[in-house]
């Protein structure tokens, strides 16, 4: 297919708010269903996100970079980074769960990781997230909030110096 690589990883086109938007819902149905309220994973919350994608892709920043992970012809991930407030920032950053474990989430990470201090935030009790982040050197700086209008969601946000490297073994 594409050598070992376990997708191919490209910038996101103008055209594919649609599909990063269903990857972005699909992915919330599958983490956070059941816990938290309906409203953040219905089809009015996937049209909240289209237009919250499209925005992004219309009006990209040169300080953000979108990508996205395709398999088959289809957007099956996809990481949205970026300064905010004169930080550099990983705001979002999705794969589809039948694909966690593959490397498509390191692929993506690697791919907007640059040598400067970077934060994100994420659910405290997506413990899988956590520690993929936390072998990429992010950890904890002891700051919580809930997750904006779902009070008792509880998200983190994690650091990562710029010194920070992989070890090769």
């Amino acid at each position: 297919m594409m050598g070992d690589q376990p997708a191919l990883i490209r910038p996101a086109s103008t055209m594919e708010a649609a599909e990063i938007a269903a990857v972005q819902t699909t992915v919330w149905r599958s983490t956070y269903g059941g816990t938290i309220p309906a409203a953040f994973l219905d089809a009015d919350a996937q049209d909240r996100r289209i237009a919250h994608w499209q925005t992004v892709l219309e009006f990209a920043r040169s300080d953000h970079t979108l990508v996205v992970a395709e398999r088959n012809s289809s957007i099956v991930g996809f990481v949205h980074a970026g300064t905010e407030l004169d930080r550099r920032k990983i705001f979002a950053l999705y794969v589809l769960e039948p694909l966690h474990g593959t490397g498509i989430g390191q692929l993506l990470l690697d791919s907007v990781l640059i040598d400067e201090p970077t934060e994100l935030w994420v659910a405290c009790n997506n413990h899988r997230a956590v520690a993929f982040y936390r072998r990429n050197g992010f950890v904890p700086d002891g700051t919580a909030e809930d997750f904006p209008g779902i009070s008792g969601f509880v998200t983190i946000r994690m650091m990562r110096n710029n010194n920070f490297h992989l070890d090769d073994d």
